[in-house]
């Protein structure tokens, strides 16, 4: 590919920039347009934009302020006129610009907008608003963005450019000497640590005293329980005291259709049995298929069954069953009703 490529004479304290676009820019034309703009360079105009009609495109260096952002499958050359040093282009977005016009905040979209992290200011291409359908007004260092007479952005002429009058949210700290403050922050940190941020960090200068406040949250954290040394009475022998309880309904069903589980735990030996069930209504029917296989596995009887209260197991033909073989039904939970 061909370029036409101009360098400008510029003073010690300018610098200048040579935006090189791809030809299918002018499709009729096999020549990259080169376009050129030259500022005073100044850091506090880092995120300013300036309006510049020789650059051929939109280019910014703030890439959080890109939105629909798409990578460049040819990523677009970026040239400074001085010792043919360039940059690259490889994403290209929109932003929305926050401008203030006659003291009224509002936002100016401006369309396809190249990301060159390198490049020292924001520039804003008056071929691209022509494009677009703007006018651009000049008159006593003052311009004027309008389209359908509507004015979308001012600008102000700023040393030897136009800058748009936009809007800067600047990022505020609060920065506070409350030594229990820095306490929470830190993740509850002891005094002793504290006091020795001062000479390990720059900026922090917390007060330390002795007497700080007592922190109840580091008090709740520092707590333990005592012991449960209370043993409860236990079965002497299998058989004598079976838990029961049910789980469920659970995910997924079982191929069966089954939903829950039923458990029964032997208190002396922890012989446990489960089965899996299709509703809770069948918990007398497990009980007594248990029971069968239970005594006869151990060659003696059931002699009490303990349960949470659930209603499952209260049904009147499960207590006749365990009134005829002599099982002491007992609740854990007791619920008046």
């Amino acid at each position: 590919m061909k370029a036409a490529i101009s360098f400008l004479e510029l003073s010690a304290d300018e610098v200048g920039y040579v935006c090189i676009t791809p030809s299918d820019v002018f499709s009729d034309s096999d020549v990259v347009v080169v376009s050129f703009s030259a500022t005073t360079q100044d850091p506090q105009y880092g995120s300013s934009w300036f309006l510049d009609s020789g650059v051929s495109e939109h280019i910014t260096n703030c890439r959080h302020e890109l939105v629909n952002v798409t990578v460049l499958k040819v990523p677009r050359v970026i040239k400074v006129a001085k010792s043919s040093i360039q940059m690259e282009a490889k994403l290209i977005g929109d932003i929305n610009l926050p401008v203030v016009v006659d003291g009224v905040e509002r936002q100016f979209l401006l369309k396809n907008v190249l990301f060159a992290p390198d490049l020292a200011v924001n520039l804003v291409s008056v071929r691209r608003l022509d494009v677009a359908g703007f006018y651009i007004g000049f008159g006593n260092s003052r311009l004027c963005v309008i389209k359908s007479n509507t004015v979308y952005a001012v600008g102000y002429c700023t040393g030897t450019l136009y800058r748009l009058d936009t809007l800067v949210h600047p990022c505020v700290a609060n920065f506070s000497e409350d030594q229990q403050l820095w306490h929470q922050r830190l993740g509850h940190i002891s005094n002793c640590r504290l006091s020795k941020l001062k000479g390990l960090t720059d900026g922090i200068s917390v007060p330390i005293s002795g007497d700080s406040s007592v922190c109840e949250v580091c008090l709740q954290g520092k707590q333990t329980k005592l012991p449960h040394n209370s043993e409860r009475p236990r079965a002497v022998r299998p058989l004598e005291l079976i838990h029961s309880d049910i789980m469920g309904p659970v995910q997924p069903v079982g191929y069966d259709g089954s939903k829950y589980v039923i458990t029964f735990i032997d208190d002396f030996t922890h012989f446990t049995i489960c089965y899996c069930i299709k509703s809770k209504s069948q918990a007398f029917s497990c009980f007594k298929e248990y029971e069968a296989m239970a005594s006869a596995h151990f060659n003696v009887p059931i002699s009490r069954l303990r349960i949470d209260n659930g209603r499952e197991y209260l049904s009147n033909e499960m207590k006749e069953y365990l009134k005829s073989k002599g099982i002491l039904l007992e609740c854990t939970l007791q619920i008046q009703v």
